[in-house]
């Protein structure tokens, strides 16, 4: 359950960190149940009165087409979707977007960096969550190098959001110190006919997000994972998103994602952009070069797509029950 008050001052911060105006065109690729279609795209519009483009399940040529067509300003999509277009084969043709927004799952520093140097612009992430209505945190292009190195960016203004310990008090950890990410206001207020699950949720008076992130000395966060990958972090010595960070580092790389496979290894998944093809030992050994060796895959499977859920999502349960089998 969520309160219209709050879902409406969270995309009215969102669309301020935007710096959207009433000449704004939002091309919006997710599928309109989404709730990161509602507080990204369609609620920040409705706020300055900018203009929205929905084209979520079109080939990417269509979503370009319509971009210039409409001489969109501002595109919204999840880090698979904003793969696809920043890669293709017309990229760099006179595109009109002047910044980008991703949200919905982590998204790898190299897809900013595409962005930044194809399309000149500044590819912005969120960090959210259902519960929230909103974002809890959310990069602004003002961030710079420090986007480029996996940062999401700051807490918005209508939620304080911060790292902390796992034990109640729940404090706030120092700077660089690795918790979870906690929310102290703001959220929502129930879980519809789960009230043991809520109290768990919201143990403390704060919710608990079950992420585990840093933040430095000026409160930007960088998510690293799930509270429940935190034993299996210190055992491999980094946590799956370090890994499918270092494969996007791969300049043949279109697609990654990394699962458990239920048996204590970790299974690889890539598809490779047109034209440049890479083997998977080639590609694990790439990744071993930035990543402690017990984080590497046991295996690594070249992909003709990259399956995904009926959102835009990677299929990570999908892979996780192939990887299994």
């Amino acid at each position: 359950m969520l309160r219209s008050a709050d879902v409406t001052r969270a995309t009215s911060c969102i669309a301020d960190r935007l710096g959207l105006r009433h000449d704004d065109v939002l091309l919006a690729t997710t599928p309109i149940p989404s709730s990161f279609q509602l507080v990204a795209a369609l609620m920040p519009a409705v706020h300055t009165g900018a203009a929205v483009a929905l084209v979520a399940g079109r080939p990417v040529a269509e979503m370009w087409q319509v971009a210039r067509d409409n001489r969109a300003t501002v595109l919204v999509a999840y880090p698979l979707t904003l793969a696809d277009i920043v890669n293709a084969p017309d990229a760099a043709d006179d595109p009109p977007f002047r910044v980008a927004l991703s949200g919905g799952s982590p998204l790898a520093p190299r897809i900013k960096r595409d962005y930044l140097s194809t399309l000149g612009i500044s590819l912005l992430e969120s960090y959210g969550q259902s519960e929230m209505g909103g974002f809890m945190a959310m990069g602004s292009p003002a961030d710079g190098e420090r986007a480029l190195e996996g940062w999401v960016g700051r807490p918005l203004p209508d939620r304080a959001a911060y790292v902390a310990g796992v034990v109640e008090p729940f404090d706030e950890l120092p700077a660089g110190e690795v918790g979870e990410v906690l929310v102290a206001h703001g959220f929502f207020p129930e879980y519809r006919n789960k009230p043991d699950r809520f109290a768990d949720t919201t143990q403390g008076g704060v919710l608990h997000t079950g992420d585990l992130a840093v933040a430095d000395a000026d409160g930007h966060i960088k998510v690293l994972g799930r509270t429940n990958e935190a034993a299996s972090a210190a055992a491999r010595g980094g946590f799956l998103r370090e890994l499918e960070d270092a494969l996007y580092g791969h300049p043949a790389v279109l697609h990654a994602a990394v699962v458990d496979r239920g048996d204590g290894d970790l299974a690889g998944f890539y598809e490779v952009r047109s034209g440049h093809p890479v083997a998977p030992d080639e590609l694990i050994a790439h990744a071993g070069a930035t990543v402690p060796a017990a984080l590497l895959p046991s295996t690594m499977t070249e992909l003709d797509a990259m399956p995904r859920t009926f959102s835009g999502k990677a299929d990570r349960l999908g892979l996780a029950h192939r990887a299994a089998g």
